[in-house]
């Protein structure tokens, strides 16, 4: 897909958190840029004008909190929201870091579905648009059906409310169609969708490759978890296997565990 994708300066002196963290926003559909420090935040907004800069508190040569306070200061770099990321969560950072600013605060491991919150907030998209439901790149062939015959399409994205499939001939507005997602437990999930916008071959395709975007409705409590837990294993489970310490984790501790959750959605998903 060409790209359309909102940029991210992440600044940590960490590498495994640059990587990791990194890693994940590409998947939620950011270009990221990285850097080591504080400096080299403010030496890389000397040249770009990224849409949001997610930086640590605590960083050798300039601390996150400076990095804050001088984009603040600055009228042509103000209007950037500023993440900030701590080891620790303490009142008085937090306090000081919205009272400079900030749009919000986060604490390692970066718990996956608080980091989509705060950008969801922050992040806004053409005609102020805000990106509601958690998505990931979805580089797999789906199964649709419409009219009593079905076609295998190439899906650009998956989120929790819909799918982006690429054709050079999309299906009309309004078109009531069935997909079918297979997972690679071999089983499928269905889902009953509405295809609510269309891009053809003569538009714009530096924007966002032909193709339509199909709409789910009428998803159950249950087919809602399940594909939300589907998306979030997408974005997070193999990161959090390979991590040797927690970066990146799907939810806190005092929730059910993620793997668990997933696999008692898989046992339980109905077939069809």
């Amino acid at each position: 897909m060409a790209n359309n994708e909102k940029t991210v300066i992440i600044a940590d002196d960490h590498e495994t958190v640059v990587m990791y963290l990194s890693i994940l926003l590409r998947r939620m559909g950011f270009t990221v840029i990285p850097a080591r420090n504080g400096k080299e935040v403010l030496q890389l907004l000397e040249t770009i004008l990224p849409d949001l800069v997610i930086t640590d508190r605590k960083m050798p040569i300039m601390d996150g909190l400076t990095v804050l306070k001088m984009m603040k200061g600055d009228p042509h770099l103000a209007a950037i929201p500023v993440i900030m990321v701590t080891a620790h969560f303490e009142q008085q950072a937090f306090d000081e870091c919205m009272a400079s600013g900030g749009v919000g605060f986060l604490t390692k491991p970066i718990k996956l579905l608080e980091l989509h919150h705060v950008l969801r907030e922050c992040v806004s998209y053409p005609n102020h648009l805000k990106r509601k439901n958690l998505r990931v790149a979805y580089g797999h062939k789906v199964m649709l059906k419409y009219e009593n015959q079905q076609q295998e399409y190439y899906a650009v994205t998956l989120s929790e409310q819909g799918i982006y499939l690429r054709t050079p001939n999309p299906l009309p507005v309004g078109a009531a169609v069935e997909v079918e997602l297979r997972v690679q437990t071999g089983q499928f999930f269905t889902f009953q969708g509405t295809v609510i916008y269309q891009k053809n071959l003569s538009c714009d395709i530096n924007l966002l490759d032909p193709g339509m975007a199909v709409k789910f409705h009428d998803l159950q409590a249950r087919d809602a978890g399940a594909l939300k837990a589907y998306i979030m294993d997408m974005l997070a489970g193999d990161l959090m296997e390979e991590q040797a310490e927690p970066v990146i984790v799907i939810q806190d501790d005092k929730s059910p565990p993620f793997q668990k959750g997933m696999e008692e959605l898989k046992q339980n998903w109905r077939s069809s």
